[in-house]
């Protein structure tokens, strides 16, 4: 549950709108987001990965229309 908070928090940031649960955009983003913060949860010496394409898609999707 930490993971999900985190990433509503991240995606309302991120968006222009208020966030909308039952919003399917809304809710693949955060999905989206906890998925890639989960496979990059290990802190290690390598690079983390920049936020996967898809999200930052979705979120322009999102915000151009509402």
């Amino acid at each position: 549950t930490f993971f999900i908070e985190a990433a509503k928090q991240y995606v309302q940031k991120q968006i222009d709108v208020d966030f909308d649960e039952t919003n399917a955009l809304h809710r693949l983003a955060v999905y989206l987001n906890v998925s890639h913060q989960y496979s990059n949860r290990e802190p290690t010496g390598e690079k983390k990965q920049a936020l996967e394409f898809s999200l930052k898609s979705i979120i322009n999707q999102i915000n151009l229309t509402g």
